[in-house]
């Protein structure tokens, strides 16, 4: 049976390092700096959606962040260290459902 993106749940959950944003299980971002309003993330050059994470204590101090690390983060873990894999191999596929952590083997 074929479970559409429309079918899963969302369930969302605050950025690691960042408690003004959250991130849903489906790979959306919220900022509460933006009175509320979702991110709408750029993709790089390789194909990976990237979001501006702004520091709320500094608005001058900003990073870019990966999404798909982003939802790992929240959902699957500590992704220090490791690769997140889009199952599908589909890099703007965010879901929690398609990223999986892989050890990196020294």
């Amino acid at each position: 049976m074929l479970v559409t993106h429309e079918q899963l749940p969302e369930t969302w959950a605050v950025v690691y390092d960042a408690p003004c944003y959250l991130v849903s299980s489906l790979g959306r971002m919220h900022s509460s700096l933006r009175l509320g309003k979702m991110l709408r993330p750029t993709v790089t050059s390789k194909g990976f959606a990237v979001v501006t994470i702004v520091d709320p204590a500094d608005p001058s101090r900003h990073s870019v962040e990966l999404v798909h690390r982003i939802v790992a983060e929240a959902f699957l873990g500590r992704v220090r260290g490791k690769i997140v894999r889009h199952r599908n191999g589909n890099k703007l596929d965010n879901r929690a459902v398609n990223l999986e952590l892989i050890s990196v083997q020294k």
